[in-house]
């Protein structure tokens, strides 16, 4: 299929009168055929030619069953990082209650607190397919059988489906298991390419890509200026992976107020999906994070690990709970919970540290289960 720019209405329109030569689809509305486009994907229209009404009526109901109208979240999409900054003085009221409860939230040492809000679906946002919309591993655990490259997300069943991207056209030699080193090059190269042009995701595979030296040199430099790039326009991946870059990939780059921050703003987006919220809670016990007193930064640990709790069942979080419960750090003094906590995480998980917790506070260490 020949390359068309489908990042506009008219390259859209010229891929399809080209590829299709269908006169009734680009008599469709604008505003429709954009949501169509923006919705779906190329792939998507191929299976209908809207020669009836009927199939037109297809394309209406697949957009009316999209599983949720924040599934883009996490993928560039600035809505979930418009952040709100309360002093001290303006911390009171329903209002503010509201929204502490709703937003992940930096403290400084003047007392303001910074929130970063969460959509009501960030708890249960999935990845999806940027194709066919189905539900995809997190960003950062995709098999080799996932394709980008335009920054575009494709399941395996859609890769295997097309020798060309359904959503720029590129060309994807058809192939099985990880890439060739010559399909790693041309990969980079479209990426790049598309990364200039201002797309997020592309920014964010290149980074990756660079980091990990995969169609090329590795460039560590390289890899935080795209990724930098791209979690500025609200992409959760990048942001995450600016966090961990931040955390002392290079004694040069170390930057905590920074690694918060981006910790925040991926919690934020993507709750279920990234140990971020486990290591921002853990940033706060340590003391990392700058706040008024010792009581506001156990709290927010206590909350956040809490929260990480009930998303994500994260074992690590069981572990730093019980440490607050024991010391009373953040909760009253609980010994049981404590000890409840750390069964929990050495049972399910056969964490070591909850294990040496138990036995230096003279507690029954259980066997590993699994689950």
């Amino acid at each position: 299929m020949p390359r068309f720019d489908c990042t506009t209405a008219a390259g859209m329109r010229d891929a399809l009168a080209q590829t299709y030569q269908s006169d009734r689809l680009l008599r469709l509305p604008e505003t429709l055929l954009n949501e169509i486009l923006r919705q779906l994907g190329i792939k998507y229209l191929r299976r209908f030619s809207f020669v009836n009404r009927y199939a037109l009526t297809r394309v209406r109901a697949r957009i009316a069953r999209l599983p949720d109208p924040d599934w883009r979240l996490g993928f560039g999409d600035r809505r979930s990082q418009a952040t709100v900054y309360y002093r001290r003085e303006e911390q009171t009221g329903a209002a503010w209650l509201k929204r502490y409860e709703e937003s992940i939230v930096l403290w400084d040492a003047a007392g303001g607190a910074c929130c970063f809000p969460r959509t009501a679906a960030a708890a249960r946002a999935k990845w999806r397919c940027q194709v066919c919309i189905g539900p995809m591993p997190a960003i950062g655990h995709l098999d080799h059988a996932t394709v980008m490259c335009c920054g575009s997300v494709m399941c395996g069943k859609c890769r295997r489906g097309s020798a060309n991207c359904p959503v720029c056209g590129s060309n994807l030699p058809r192939r099985r298991g990880h890439p060739t080193a010559t399909e790693s090059q041309l990969l980079r190269e479209q990426l790049h390419e598309h990364a200039t042009k201002g797309s997020a995701s592309a920014q964010y595979q290149l980074g990756g890509d660079y980091a990990f030296g995969i169609g090329g040199d590795r460039d560590i430099p390289a890899a935080l200026l795209w990724n930098e790039r791209a979690a500025r326009q609200g992409h959760a991946g990048a942001q995450f992976s600016m966090a961990r870059y931040l955390d002392g990939l290079r004694p040069a780059f170390k930057d905590l107020p920074r690694r918060a921050e981006y910790l925040a703003m991926a919690t934020a987006q993507h709750i279920s999906h990234f140990a971020a919220i486990e290591e921002l809670g853990t940033m706060y016990f340590d003391g990392e994070i700058p706040t008024p007193d010792a009581e506001t930064r156990y709290k927010e640990a206590v909350r956040l690990f809490k929260f990480d709790i009930e998303t994500r069942s994260a074992l690590y979080s069981y572990t730093q709970l019980g440490r607050c419960y024991l010391r009373g750090l953040g909760v009253p003094a609980d010994r049981g919970e404590a000890e409840r906590l750390w069964r929990h995480a050495v049972i399910k998980n056969d964490d070591e540290e909850a294990a040496e917790e138990l036995q230096s506070n003279g507690m029954e260490v259980p066997e590993y289960v699994g689950d």
